[in-house]
């Protein structure tokens, strides 16, 4: 898994950070397999002891909508990495000024996507593809 991308990651702004996914050896979108595979990246302003003082997420993954009175889902986005490298920005807020932000990328197995919603998925499994941490 860990070799599917090369990650990168570099600071935006006191707040903003970019990670990059690039295609490395992966010979088709990277995450793949069934529909419930995703990238969640994120960023994390860190505190004393480790405190989390902010933080954002984004998922990386085929996009699907619930259609009213139609069975199955329909699918509305895919942002997954292809050929071409992804740069995600999250912005941790007010807290990452002057603080140190860790950033990561985890590929997920998604049990059950619980709706729509991707923060409400209900994780089977995850391993950490990078991770990092960028200085104020």
């Amino acid at each position: 898994m860990r070799s599917a991308v090369a990650v990168t990651a570099r600071r935006l702004s006191a707040t903003r950070v970019a990670v990059t996914l690039a295609p490395a050896n992966a010979g088709h979108a990277f995450p793949t397999g069934d529909l419930f595979r995703r990238l969640e990246v994120s960023a994390e302003a860190l505190g004393p002891d480790e405190l989390v003082l902010g933080q954002a997420e984004r998922y990386l993954t085929r996009h699907f909508a619930l259609r009213p009175g139609v069975i199955g889902r329909k699918l509305v986005a895919d942002d997954r990495v292809h050929a071409e490298p992804v740069t995600v920005e999250l912005d941790v807020g007010a807290a990452g000024e002057a603080r140190t932000i860790a950033w990561q990328v985890a590929y997920q197995r998604v049990a059950h996507p619980n709706g729509v919603d991707l923060r409400a998925a209900e994780i089977e499994g995850e391993i950490r593809v990078a991770s990092g941490r960028l200085a104020p």
